[in-house]
């Protein structure tokens, strides 16, 4: 016993020793790879580069925490962030250059975040950090830098396998989206918005069945001669995507009805596409779906609005700009949670009345302009206690603006051009109206005529409304024949 005791003890300065190796280490390579960040990034004239004595090695990774933005964690210290986002950075790189790659080497680099500065020319950039997570490069101006399959090459095998979060968005990248990115199996997050990808969505993008956002807007995919212009069906796949937004492309054809595998979706923002047909009854499924968005001037949606979407969790809805046709569907009323309801834009031709039962939302906007909607304003819209903005512009409406509308503290109101639709002349409510700038026909109830020589009185009741177009502070002479009664 005493001699197992004896070697054990003398086997604790060896480990020590090594462990002390280990840590001098990586506190030699972490210091060498931040040191190459601030002399090509022009650290000199970061907005905050406190603690950045580069001229000097740390005794400890702790130490390094005192560096302005880097964050040093793990049991052991044996983890690093770099967070250095909006902080003046600009330059090329040369850091992050091969074979002189210091940052791309660093074993223990969990998070980088260099967003929103000005890094431009990331030339032979590769990372090959084995235990990277996240990684957030946008909103810098290195696009020219990445064209000609560059996307392909500079995420190492490696890194693709932990990798969680990839955010490459506002930089003008002109590449395509990489094949071999489907082996992202942990990736939660992949957002390469405002950039200038033109390749069609790779199939293999249903493998990352753990994202829960992918946000390619405002590229161009789609674009004639650089693959599919559909959204593949295998995006249905992804069953914990939450938000996934596909506007300002160039995407044809029918929006896939495999969306709605999607059950845990909460942002569906499918605008400002090329999309045609109907929209999917599928979206029945989405019952965690909270914004729904397939407006916008280019979209050419046809057919009805499916009455199942009433069956989801939406506040917001925007189906502007469309053509769709047939009635607002009631169901619309069980979305207590609905702020903003815009189904205007002049080539949608929605038909049939308001449905009373949209009272029973939250809506904030209401827009129904350039439709042919007829019949009464339902009173039931004055109970709409937070509208703030009412769009009836140019449809078929008729009778009385409801009185209930004085309930309603709205910024704006547009009315005008709906004949026969006019507003209660009586002093309270025109004063209501008061500072709105869509005029529209104010209704009279009575009027008064000379004594003819059949020897009727003179004072008649008027059965209905007579609206015409007048300006509240005159007066107008009243001809044409009228049903009057004694």
């Amino acid at each position: 016993m005493l001699r197992f005791t004896f070697l054990f003890l003398l086997s604790v300065p060896s480990v020590q020793v090594s462990f002390a190796q280990s840590e001098q280490s990586m506190i030699k390579e972490t210091h060498e790879a931040l040191s190459h960040i601030y002399d090509s990034l022009n650290g000199d004239e970061w907005d905050d580069n406190s603690g950045w004595d580069v001229e000097i090695v740390p005794a400890t990774m702790s130490s390094f925490n005192n560096w302005y933005g880097i964050t040093v964690y793990g049991e052991e210290d044996d983890s690093l962030r770099i967070d250095l986002s909006d902080n003046n950075l600009k330059g090329e790189p040369s850091s992050f250059n091969l074979p002189d790659n210091h940052i791309g080497t660093l074993t223990s680099l969990t998070h980088l975040d260099m967003s929103d500065n000005k890094i431009e020319q990331w030339g032979q950039f590769r990372l090959n950090n084995p235990n990277l997570k996240v990684l957030n490069l946008s909103d810098n101006s290195f696009g020219l830098g990445f064209f000609s399959n560059r996307l392909e090459s500079f995420l190492d095998d490696k890194v693709l396998l932990n990798l969680e979060v990839l955010d490459l968005s506002d930089n003008g990248i002109i590449d395509r989206i990489p094949v071999k990115w489907g082996d992202m199996k942990n990736l939660r997050v992949l957002d390469l918005s405002n950039n200038e990808i033109s390749s069609s969505i790779p199939v293999e993008i249903g493998n990352l069945t753990n994202l829960r956002e992918l946000n390619l807007s405002k590229n161009t995919i789609g674009r004639v001669g650089f693959g599919s212009d559909k959204i593949p069906a295998e995006i249905g796949n992804l069953s914990n995507l939450e938000i996934l937004n596909l506007s300002d492309n160039l995407f044809t054809g029918s929006i896939p009805a495999e969306i709605g595998n999607l059950s845990n979706l909460e942002i569906l923002n499918l605008s400002d596409n090329l999309f045609t047909g109907n929209i999917p009854r599928d979206f029945v499924n989405l019952s965690n779906l909270e914004i729904l968005d397939v407006g916008g001037t280019s979209n050419e949606l046809t057919g009805s609005i499916p009455p199942e979407l009433g069956s989801t969790n939406l506040r917001i809805l925007n189906l502007e700009w469309n053509k769709l046709t047939g009635n607002i569907p009631p169901q619309l009323g069980n979305l207590s949670n609905l702020e903003v309801l815009n189904l205007g834009g002049t080539s949608n031709r929605l038909t049939g009345s308001i449905p009373p039962e949209l009272g029973g939302t939250n809506l904030r906007i209401l827009n129904l302009e350039w439709n042919d909607l007829e019949g009464n304003i339902p009173p039931e819209l004055g109970n709409l206690s937070n509208l703030d903005t009412l769009n009836l512009f140019r449809n078929e409406f008729t009778g009385s603006i409801p009185r209930s509308f004085l309930n309603l503290q709205l910024m704006e109101f547009r009315w005008a051009l709906n004949d026969g639709l006019c507003a209660p002349p009586d002093e309270e409510f025109q004063g209501w109206l008061d500072g709105f700038t869509s005029v529209g026909p104010t209704c009279i109830s009575t009027v008064s005529v000379e004594e003819s020589n059949s020897g009727l009185p003179m004072h008649f009741a008027l059965h209905g409304s007579l609206p015409i177009m007048m300006n509240r502070d005159s007066e107008y002479e009243v001809s044409g024949t009228l049903f009057l009664e004694k």
